[in-house]
């Protein structure tokens, strides 16, 4: 990879030939992938150097095993808070189902108490 290379800039002709097609899927797809590990990857080297060489990182390090793995475990953090949304979304709904049924059986003079 280059020096100056970004993560965050999508390349959509993959492959360069110079038309965006099908077979540019599986390189943008895998750019996606390893956005936030090429990231983290791209801020320590220019944010943290020393860091970022204790690490023995550089940009050759873009898409290779370590920001695979910082990916996977962004992509599985943000999996499972989207999850999380999901189901405190539900419950809430269910919540206010619930409240607009008592409240409709108590306008229609039902009992709140079950015998």
């Amino acid at each position: 990879m280059k020096q100056d290379y970004v993560p965050w800039k999508f390349v959509l002709d993959a492959n360069g030939d110079g038309k965006t097609t099908v077979s540019d899927l599986a390189a943008v797809s895998a750019q996606a992938f390893f956005l936030p590990g090429d990231t983290l990857i791209y801020d320590l080297l220019h944010s943290a150097p020393a860091l970022g060489a204790f690490l023995e990182l550089s940009p050759r390090s873009y898409g290779g095993w370590f920001s695979g793995v910082l990916s996977v475990l962004l992509w599985v953090g943000v999996l499972t808070v989207l999850v999380i949304l999901q189901q405190v979304f539900e419950n809430r709904a269910r919540e206010r189902e619930l409240a607009e049924r008592k409240a409709k059986r108590k306008a229609l003079g039902y009992s709140d108490t079950k015998p």
